[in-house]
């Protein structure tokens, strides 16, 4: 019996300010009026599968509507909240879902999240491929009397890299637009001679070689 009361006594002060302490932050949290308010949270991906990439748009923010304590859903504003999504299972090219609510870290345990905008992730995954295509000469709008008749271009293909369907469906790299400007003579035939960039238009698709190439084009006078 006396090694119990020695127990409770012992350090008293310390257990009763402890006890105060917590009834104080419950009063404060109880006390503090409720709140509903919206917040934007970025996804985030782990665990990405080597050989894939995403055949759909990428998810950007995810809309959160949380409730709580006035103090605590204002603090929910200063954390790193993000919804992380696992790829660990998704071995293969096809199409995935991922609940919102399973990969959302980092909010206060004391905030609700009532809805989220959109409530699931999804996703297609394809097959990362590369493929050669043919650089395609885009030629200016011009005022000129000249006219392109034939252009070489060197080197006369990229290297393009990215998800299979949209990697399939580009049918050139395009050049920027070769305006006239100062045009040589080669022999008796008016020549342009530029380095110009290369592009693709899908953004999904980026070019993996050297995008710039060189032109020569060669012009023929318009009759009038």
């Amino acid at each position: 019996m006396r090694d119990f009361l020695k127990a409770i006594t012992e350090n008293l002060k310390w257990k009763v300010f402890s006890i105060l302490a917590a009834v104080m932050l419950w009063l404060v949290v109880v006390d503090s009026p409720q709140l509903t308010a919206t917040m934007m949270v970025p996804v985030e991906f782990k665990n990405f599968p080597a050989g894939l990439d995403f055949g759909s748009e990428m998810p950007g923010d995810v809309q959160l509507q949380i409730r709580g304590p006035e103090n605590a859903v204002a603090a929910s504003h200063a954390v790193r909240a993000t919804v992380t999504v696992d790829l660990a299972k998704a071995k293969t090219a096809g199409e995935f879902t991922f609940p919102v609510a399973d990969g959302l870290v980092g909010m206060p345990g004391n905030v609700q999240v009532v809805n989220a905008i959109p409530s699931q992730i999804r996703l297609t995954l394809e097959k990362h491929v590369r493929r050669e295509v043919r650089v395609r000469l885009r030629v200016g709008d011009s005022q000129s009397s000249f006219r392109v008749v034939r252009s070489e271009i060197e080197p006369a293909t990229v290297v393009i890299a990215g998800p299979e369907s949209h990697v399939l469906a580009v049918g050139a790299a395009v050049t920027d637009r070769l305006d006239f400007g100062t045009i040589e003579m080669e022999g008796d035939e008016p020549v342009i001679r530029r380095r110009l960039q290369t592009f693709v238009e899908d953004p999904r698709v980026k070019i993996e070689t050297n995008p710039a190439v060189t032109v020569t084009a060669y012009l023929q006078k318009i009759r009038d």
